[in-house]
């Protein structure tokens, strides 16, 4: 708590200050003043939690200090001190709320007791205060719950294609404590589109709570009720208007638009896809899935922001008439062998022809889902795990894609990148019988050892696993063992004075004349040569 002391004289004040233990009590002496206009403006100027003052100080004196501040600072709490011939002049003060008065001189005892009773009376007031304030907040959290509870409700109505219920406007008010109005619903979403690597999951969450905020702030004063509930990287916004209350609701759309672009990041982009108004609560339902068909036109329009139901555009046209069975069985047959540029053009044919039909944004978006479907058919008929979509996966990637062409991009990186994976394994895999072929080598090499011995042991042709031996090693079978068995001759030879024909029989060979002839042609030396020089 923080303390003002004001006395004109200037030893009572430094009495006072030096009297207490201010930190024990938790309390600090922000200001020492000696007359009552300082007074005042110290307090209006520190706003502190005590005032200890004289009643007998010049230009406001303590009475008129206290009415003024008072009036001001209705929790201020104040300790007055005079005098004995003052002491009927200081009870009068009581009726301003002055918690206290001491009599000159002053008592430590009595000044603590003071200053304890006013901490007590302050930490009461700020815990019921802090109950009060906890409970208006759990109260207002849990009533935005209930509220969410419905509008999560009409969207997984929605998502799930259920048969539209009728929702009965009291019932539903009552229900989710809301205050819906007779006049229009209608359901707006806002989604958020990431660019350059903008975020990570925690501020993305961090984004998407603000743009909620940001929401909330701008549209819901126009609104007879408004309610919204965050979905990924989505806001999603039932608003209740009447009258002309949905065109000025439309018109904050800027505003949202605005101050999600210049308070969060410049590389973060909005669309609002608006589905058509409704005088029905029930019509929510259908106006969720408009206002996802309307967002989709941002694949043909991404200069503009909101897109309207009303402005959705047919083409008329259907999948199979961009993607028809031989072009279909065309991108099987690629798979199959595995041949990732055949793919990709199949991915730009589909991108230019569907290029005049791109303002059909939902056309667009069942091609490439259709294109998925034959990928992922694609890996489970022929077992190719680099191409193994999953198009609910993909639907959601889809949904957080701006442009026309970002989404293309997306496609053809994600074969890429599946391709790539499924190389790396490939080679991984390839490389496997080769690490279990040298460990065989390593473990058996002063026996026996034979290419088809080893071929055998791990399943291969013998002639194939010879060149795919030397492919991989750099060497064929018989130097790669000869190598072996000379390296571990030359070590046994430089750290023992064993005999050369137990070393020559302890790798591998059971003649030692061979021995000899092998390593001298390997080395330069002879094997009683190459002890001499390093051992």
């Amino acid at each position: 708590m923080k303390v003002i002391i004001v006395d004109d004289e200037i030893k009572i004040c430094q009495l006072i200050k030096h009297l207490v233990d201010w930190d024990t009590m938790q309390m600090e002496v922000v200001d020492i003043v000696n007359d009552g206009k300082s007074a005042y403006e110290s307090i209006c100027r520190n706003r502190p939690d005590i005032v200890i003052t004289d009643i007998r100080i010049p230009n406001y004196d303590g009475l008129q200090l206290i009415h003024m501040c008072k009036e001001q600072f209705p929790s201020l709490y104040f300790i007055i001190i005079s005098g004995y011939s003052e002491f009927e002049f200081a009870k009068s003060a009581l009726q301003y709320g002055v918690e206290d008065y001491l009599l000159k001189p002053i008592k430590k005892k009595e000044l603590e007791n003071a200053l304890n009773r006013i901490r007590e009376k302050y930490e009461q007031s700020r815990s019921s205060e802090e109950e009060k304030s906890e409970l208006r907040s759990y109260a207002s959290t849990a009533r935005a719950k209930i509220q969410q509870d419905f509008l999560t409700h009409v969207i997984a109505s929605a998502q799930e294609m259920r048969p539209q219920s009728a929702f009965d406007l009291a019932e539903v008010n009552s229900a989710y404590d809301c205050s819906f109005q007779p006049g229009q619903f209608t359901i707006a979403i806002f989604r958020l589109f990431l660019r350059d690597g903008a975020t990570v999951k925690n501020s993305e969450d961090f984004l998407v709570a603000k743009l909620q905020e940001i929401t909330r702030e701008a549209v819901a004063p126009n609104c007879c009720e408004f309610l919204s509930v965050s979905s990924g990287r989505s806001v999603v916004c039932l608003i209740n208007t009447q009258g002309d209350g949905l065109a000025r609701v439309k018109k904050q759309f800027h505003r949202v638009k605005l101050e999600v672009t210049n308070e969060l990041f410049s590389s973060i982009s909005l669309a609002i896809g608006v589905g058509s108004p409704s005088t029905e609560l029930s019509g929510t339902v259908t106006g969720y899935r408009e206002a996802e068909r309307s967002l989709l036109n941002r694949f043909c329009d991404s200069d503009h922001y909101i897109f309207e139901f009303s402005d959705v555009r047919d083409s008329g046209k259907v999948v199979s008439d961009l993607i028809d069975m031989k072009g279909r069985d065309n991108l099987i047959a690629a798979q199959e062998r595995m041949d990732v540029n055949a793919i990709l053009a199949h991915v730009r044919s589909l991108q230019e022809r569907l290029g005049e039909y791109r303002y059909d944004s939902s056309l667009v978006c069942n091609c490439v889902l259709e294109l998925i479907e034959i990928l992922q058919f694609g890996s489970k008929n022929y077992d190719i795990y680099f191409q193994k979509f999953d198009v609910e996966e993909s639907r959601r990637k889809i949904g957080n894609i701006l442009t026309f062409d970002e989404l293309f991009d997306w496609l053809k990186n994600e074969i890429i990148n599946r391709y790539q994976e499924f190389a790396n394994l490939k080679k991984v895999a390839e490389k496997k019988p080769i690490r279990v072929a040298k460990q065989y080598i390593y473990d058996n090499y002063n026996k026996n050892l034979t290419l088809e011995g080893v071929s055998n042991h791990i399943g291969f042709n013998p002639t194939y696993f010879s060149a795919f031996f030397k492919k991989e090693t750099g060497k064929n079978f018989s130097e790669y063992l000869t190598e072996l068995r000379m390296k571990n001759a030359k070590l046994c030879l430089i750290s023992s004075d064993r005999d050369i024909a137990d070393i020559a029989e302890e790798v591998g060979y059971g003649d030692i004349k061979y021995f000899s002839k092998l390593f001298k042609k390997v080395t330069g030396l002879s094997p009683s040569e190459y002890r001499k020089l390093y051992g």
